[in-house]
């Protein structure tokens, strides 16, 4: 943040937001200036993929983009390839003597369904995932391939060909010295801001034992500013300095499954300002304040529920995420608890919203089933306000529970 005495959180929290839309408004449509600024990036996005459709319906195939070149199939729509800086654009990682390959995708799920469906055409059937990954990962991963196993373990490469680190995980493993029976590794980096040094030491470390890297990502949680401009996500492959040989197969096959499971980016959702100084700088920022709610919440919550027998505040909460276990015998209901705490706040005026995302502009609760243990869980993701409002959320939500 810029240089102050001292300044008062709320004092920051404006020069940041006001920050993130002059760094916005670079990209939106000029139309109607000083009209929702969401729209008006939307529109300039469209225009931009018209004109590149446009172009494409004249023949040609490969176009100029802020974040590198798109290049496409005969079908014009279904994109082939970005040849860009991968790590740079998505990461603001400047490492050249690393071989590096990626695709966007449809969303941060596309991702990983991509990325799993390619572990599983290359017969790699053991998993070890990261303790409480995000709890639909499990499910999609066994759906496109029921043999694997989710060892859920913070050790490192026990006898697993892949290890899955998911940074929403509360317990991710320490720096491994030896890669064991670890063939790949896997860092699902969306709860991260874009350049986060954990992301550097994982890569530098997996450089060291020699083991290829994949990084996918969620783009629309951390790095539109909570404007949900579109859904986008990322499948990068980074291969060890020693042995690059293996980028270019691998990021074809998850390049195919992101085709066969239809999950191809629209160019508009593309975000214009991946890689930009200003942007990873002021994604760092709101990072931390997200970070921040959810620690305000975590204690709100756990100091008004504590009395209670039968919901349990998880002791080791989430960075960006509090998680609730509900009462046992919980069961879906119509509307869900989420919808309930979300309308409630609502008419108290409180941003919150029924959303299973987080990095919004308002506070996300969901409810859920976990495939691991049976139980139900309320999910709370804190965001980029006031320590009052999130004092306020708790209360509502303890009433909600009641």
């Amino acid at each position: 943040m810029p240089d102050s005495e001292d300044p008062s959180p709320a004092a920051e929290r404006e020069a940041r937001q006001g920050a993130e839309r002059a760094l916005l408004e670079r990209f939106a449509d000029d139309a109607e200036h000083g009209g929702d600024l969401r729209a008006r990036v939307l529109r300039a996005q469209h225009a931009w993929a018209d004109r590149l459709r446009e172009t494409a319906e004249g023949g040609r195939q490969s176009f100029s983009t802020p974040v590198g070149t798109l290049s496409y199939s005969y079908q014009r729509y279904d994109l082939r390839r970005v040849d860009c800086d991968w790590l740079q654009v998505v990461h603001g990682l400047h490492l050249p003597q690393r071989a590096a390959d990626g695709v966007f995708t449809s969303s941060g799920m596309g991702a990983i369904a991509a990325v799993a469906a390619t572990l599983a055409r290359r017969d790699w059937a053991t998993v070890e995932i990261s303790p409480d990954p995000y709890f639909e990962v499990p499910w999609l991963v066994r759906r496109l391939h029921p043999s694997l196993t989710l060892a859920e373990t913070p050790v490192f490469g026990a006898g697993a060909a892949v290890v899955w680190l998911d940074t929403i995980s509360s317990a991710w493993p320490e720096l491994p010295s030896q890669r064991g029976s670890a063939q790949l590794l896997v860092i699902d980096t969306t709860c991260l801001e874009p350049d986060s040094p954990r992301i550097a030491a994982w890569l530098a470390r997996a450089d060291e034992l020699g083991l290829t890297t994949i990084l996918v990502r969620s783009h629309i949680k951390l790095d539109c500013f909570g404007h949900e401009i579109g859904r986008l996500g990322s499948a990068i492959v980074v291969a060890p300095t020693l042995d690059p040989s293996g980028v270019d197969a691998l990021a074809s096959d998850i390049r195919e499954a992101v085709s066969l499971l239809g999950v191809t980016v629209e160019p508009a959702r593309i975000y214009p300002w991946l890689g930009d100084p200003a942007f990873l700088d002021l994604a760092r920022w709101r990072t931390e304040a997200i970070r921040e709610s959810t620690r305000r919440l975590a204690g709100e919550l756990g100091r008004r529920l504590r009395d209670r027998d039968d919901v349990t505040v998880l002791p080791r909460a989430h960075e960006t995420a509090v998680l609730v276990r509900l009462p046992p015998g919980t069961t879906a209901t119509e509307p869900s608890l989420a919808r309930r705490v979300a309308d409630l706040c609502e008419r108290s005026g409180l941003p919150v919203v029924a959303a299973g995302s987080f990095g919004l502009d308002r506070i996300a609760v969901t409810d859920y089933a976990d495939l691991r243990d049976g139980h139900h869980y309320l999910r709370v993701c804190g965001s980029d306000v006031a320590d009052t409002v999130d004092s306020a959320v708790a209360e509502a939500i303890e009433g909600a529970l009641t």
